[in-house]
C-alpha cells in the first residue's frame, strides 16, 4: 500500500516546502506544558509553562499511499462536489498540486495537514477516518460536552505547527503526520468560535454546503484555521511524512 518516494527529488523538495511555508511559529493549549505533558494540568499552568514550538520541520521520508479502493471513492466524491459553484477560500501546496496533478484549479480541494500516531496513520491510510473517533483531543465549544468546535467531522490544518501538536513520535527524535487530499466544496465559512448544532444540521448536513472553513484567524486573532468535513470520502490520505522537529 504505501511506496517510500524519498528519492522522488522534484516531490520530496515540494513536500518539505509544503512543512516549512506553513509554519506558524505559534503556542496553543494543545502544544501542552513543558512540566506536564499535553492536557495533564489546568490552562494556566500549561500557559505558564509553554512547551517549546519548533521554528521548522525537516522531511526526512516520504510514504505515499496507493490505496485505490478509497482513492476512486475520492474521485467519485470530487466529481460529484466539482459543479464550478465553490468560490475558493484559499490555495496552499507551494507548487505540489502540480507536481502530482492531482486538483484542479478554481475549486476548494486543498492539501492539509492531520497529525496523528503512526499506528493511526496506517489505519487511515488502510481504512480511511473514523467519525466515532472524531474530534479527540481538539478545542471543544462552549458547554457542549466534549462535542467538538464544529462538530463530529475529520478535522484537518493548513499549518504544519498546527498538526505537528498531534505528530505521532516514531522514534530517534522523529514524528509522523498526514498530509491529505481533501475536498471541501461549497465551504461554510465562519468566523465565530465554534457552531451550533442546528445551524450545521441547516446548512451542511441538510443544506448545500460540503465542510466547514473556521476562519480563526482574522477574527479572533487565533493562531490556526480549522478546516472540517463530515464524510470520510472527502479525504484521501495521500502522504504519511516523517520528520524531525527543529528549534
Amino acid at each position: 500500500m504505501f511506496e517510500d518516494v524519498s528519492r522522488d527529488r522534484a516531490l520530496f523538495d515540494v513536500l518539505q516546502k509544503v512543512l516549512s511555508g506553513t509554519v506558524n511559529q505559534k503556542w496553543t493549549r494543545d502544544r501542552g506544558c513543558s512540566v506536564h505533558g499535553v492536557r495533564q494540568c489546568d490552562a494556566a499552568c500549561a500557559l505558564k509553562h509553554q512547551s517549546k514550538v519548533p521554528r521548522d520541520y525537516k522531511l526526512v521520508k516520504v510514504e505515499k499511499n496507493h490505496n485505490d479502493v478509497l482513492w476512486k471513492r475520492y474521485e467519485n466524491v470530487r466529481k460529484h462536489l466539482h459543479g464550478g459553484h465553490e468560490t475558493p477560500i484559499f490555495s496552499n501546496g507551494h507548487g505540489l498540486a502540480r507536481v502530482l496533478q492531482m486538483t484542479e484549479q478554481g475549486h476548494n480541494e486543498w492539501f492539509v495537514f492531520h497529525g496523528a500516531s503512526r499506528t493511526a496513520c496506517d489505519g487511515i491510510c488502510n481504512s480511511n477516518f473514523r467519525l466515532d473517533l472524531s474530534g479527540q483531543g481538539a478545542t471543544k465549544f462552549s458547554g457542549a460536552q466534549k462535542r467538538p468546535l464544529y462538530g463530529w467531522g475529520v478535522y484537518f490544518a493548513e499549518s504544519s505547527t498546527k498538526a505537528d501538536e498531534y505528530g505521532g513520535d516514531v522514534g530517534r527524535g522523529q514524528h509522523c503526520m498526514l498530509l491529505c487530499l481533501v475536498i471541501g466544496g461549497n465551504a461554510l465559512q465562519t468566523t465565530e468560535d465554534g457552531i451550533k448544532e442546528d445551524v450545521l444540521n441547516q446548512q451542511v448536513h441538510n443544506g448545500h454546503c460540503h465542510s466547514v472553513f473556521g476562519e480563526r484567524r482574522s477574527t479572533m486573532h487565533k493562531p490556526f484555521n480549522e478546516i472540517c468535513v463530515y464524510s470520510p470520502e472527502q479525504v484521501f490520505p495521500a502522504f504519511v511524512l516523517t520528520y524531525t522537529r527543529c528549534y
